[in-house]
């Protein structure tokens, strides 16, 4: 038995469309199905990870394969590519990495569901361009190597979101325009 992480890139003008998380899900459990020999994806879903960069989105699905041998392992890629390709010619052809524990994390975190829990999952293309570089901490292969733990970026969405209130709160209590005697105003 082997284990290997499989991983692709998608990379999407913005004008084009991401591929959903379902998506992604699919195009990966349809390429183990026709594979003769043992092979099956660890957990229950893949890893995605997005950015954003100038003019694109980038979208990093990664998953956990156990496959009787390396030749099996190179047969899921083959059939995965096709899958990629017929869905998006934006994909990178799928690579696989010996699993390492170090680098990928452990077999329980891909098993329990804890792989799949990112930030940028499901995180629409429009916010992944406001919030450039917040979530690049987020490894696409394995676990985020942030002290905080996968989510390290919520501290500074919070802190956005509430800056954004206090500076909402300050603009709404600010006091009404002065009346002069003209019965024209003037600011305050």
């Amino acid at each position: 038995m082997v284990y290997a992480v499989v991983y692709a890139t998608e990379r999407s003008s913005w004008n084009a469309n991401m591929p959903t998380s379902a998506e992604l899900e699919g195009l990966f459990r349809l390429a183990i199905f026709p594979v003769f020999g043992h092979a099956h994806w660890v957990g229950p879903t893949l890893r995605i990870v997005r950015e954003a960069t100038v003019g694109m989105a980038i979208t990093h699905a990664a998953w956990l394969l156990e496959a009787d041998d390396d030749a099996t392992v190179g047969r899921v890629l083959q059939e995965l590519n096709a899958r990629l390709q017929g869905f998006s010619r934006d994909f990178s052809v799928p690579v696989a990495q010996p699993y390492a524990p170090k680098l990928h994390g452990s077999i329980a975190w891909w098993q329990d569901g804890r792989a799949a829990q990112t930030i940028t999952r499901d995180m629409p293309r429009e916010s992944l361009r406001r919030l450039a570089g917040l979530y690049q901490h987020e490894s696409p292969i394995g676990p985020s190597p942030s002290a905080w733990g996968e989510f390290a970026g919520l501290g500074l969405v919070a802190a956005t979101v509430v800056t954004l209130g206090i500076g909402i709160a300050v603009l709404a209590r600010r006091p009404a325009p002065k009346q002069l005697p003209s019965g024209r105003r003037r600011a305050a």
